[in-house]
C-alpha cells in the first residue's frame, strides 16, 4: 500500500457489492473515510477533505493504521508467497 489517506466512494453497482464490503472493512479499521454513493454530496465530500487537511493527528493515525493493516493482512502474505515462488 501507499499509506495515503483516502476517501472511498464504493460503487453500489458492482456484483456482490464487494467494493462496499472492502471499503467498510478498511473504514472500520480507521484506514479510510467512507461515503456511500447514495449519501454523496459536495458538502459531505468537503467535510471529509477538510478533516484530512486540517486534522494532522487524525491523518497520521490513519496512515499508521494503513501501514499496520497491510503489514498484517493475510492476503498480502499470500501474495508474497506466490511472488517468491514465481521469482
Amino acid at each position: 500500500g501507499l499509506s495515503k489517506p483516502a476517501i472511498l466512494i464504493p460503487s453500489p453497482n458492482v456484483t456482490g457489492n464487494h467494493q462496499y464490503k472492502n471499503a467498510v472493512d478498511l473504514y472500520n479499521k480507521n484506514c479510510c473515510l467512507l461515503i456511500e454513493e447514495k449519501d454523496l454530496t459536495i458538502e459531505k465530500l468537503n467535510e471529509c477533505i477538510r478533516l484530512l487537511i486540517t486534522n494532522y493527528s487524525y491523518k497520521k493515525q490513519m496512515i499508521y493504521n494503513l501501514d499496520n493493516y497491510y503489514q498484517n493482512n493475510p492476503k498480502n502474505d499470500f501474495i508474497k508467497i506466490i511472488e517468491g515462488e514465481l521469482c
